[in-house]
């Protein structure tokens, strides 16, 4: 079933039972042309909030747990979701049009029972109910918007420390908010193009210097990443087809060098193109925020295959 990798991902197979449960997909025409949300109207909307950023208006969606509570929480950002379809043009990722807020509502309570605290999965700017448009993703905008949503998130329900998780290009915003946050106690980036401007030369596209959609690349801020003191890991599959792992691996080096604490990890990715790491990634951050040391970390995650840690 087209719907079962994402459920496999984010832990749901046997528990949703197929499409037996009522769900509303979310819209391919929203993915790929945008929307627009008032703050009136984003005020109605269930876990949302909106962020006004490059004199834009954006509402994003997050969907919290119901379950455990807690000042310490986990924020999930979930990868790209626009693909190249036929003739090369821009089509939603396959497994995107068969999720709901539905299933993410389940999702965010399953992984807060595993991790044994507090889950937000975070609705990116265009994705997930988000107002906005997925083909900003990438960008400075992005991660101003993501930003300033994080800090309305936090005043709203009283967080003290975020252990951030984000797969591939996800995890260029729990980069960013390693870079922003004094409150970060675990990032974790999985399958993530960390140097992007080294990203953008693999793939040959343009990379953007200026304006407010120009690229944002992680690696230039590794030096307030270790200045922020918190604890950094990245999840690389070597043999990843998506995202080259030379551009993930500069990464911890650099934040190392800063005076940072921050380590590699190499294990299997899911799927043909061993891209999909997700589990592992949200996985390891429980081990993290559970205090548990690097070594340990590391003897536990490294090598292991794609199918572990389910």
């Amino acid at each position: 079933m087209a719907w079962r990798p994402f459920a496999m991902a984010l832990g749901l197979v046997g528990l949703l039972g197929g499409s037996s449960h009522a769900q509303t997909p979310f819209s391919a025409d929203d993915l790929l042309k945008g929307t627009t949300v008032s703050a009136e109207a984003c005020a109605k909307v269930p876990s949302a909030v909106f962020v006004t950023v490059d004199k834009r208006g954006t509402c994003i969606r997050y969907y919290l747990s119901s379950k455990l509570s807690g000042d310490r929480a986990v924020i999930y950002f979930p990868g790209d979701a626009i693909v190249r379809g036929p003739g090369g043009k821009p089509a939603p990722e396959p497994g995107y049009m068969t999720q709901s807020a539905e299933v993410i509502a389940i999702a965010a309570n399953v992984w807060a029972e595993r991790l044994k605290r507090p889950m937000i999965f975070f609705g990116r700017v265009g994705l997930h109910g988000s107002s906005g448009w997925h083909a900003h993703r990438r960008s400075l905008h992005e991660i101003k918007v993501t930003r300033a949503a994080i800090d309305a998130i936090v005043t709203r329900h009283g967080f003290k420390t975020l252990d951030v998780v984000g797969q591939s290009g996800g995890g260029l915003l729990a980069a960013a908010l390693a870079a922003s946050r004094a409150d970060i106690g675990c990032a974790v980036m999985a399958s993530t193009p960390l140097d992007f401007r080294a990203y953008a030369d693999e793939v040959n596209w343009t990379f953007r210097n200026t304006g407010w959609l120009a690229h944002y690349d992680p690696i230039g801020e590794a030096r307030t990443v270790a200045a922020n003191k918190g604890r950094v890991f990245i999840l690389t599959d070597p043999k990843d087809a998506v995202v080259p792992a030379a551009t993930q691996s500069g990464f911890a080096p650099a934040v190392v060098a800063a005076g940072g604490r921050a380590v590699q990890v190499k294990t299997a990715g899911r799927g043909p193109k061993n891209h999909g790491l997700t589990e592992k990634a949200l996985f390891l951050a429980g081990d993290c925020a559970a205090g548990k040391d690097d070594a340990t970390i590391v003897k536990r995650f490294q090598g292991t295959g794609p199918e572990d840690f389910r």
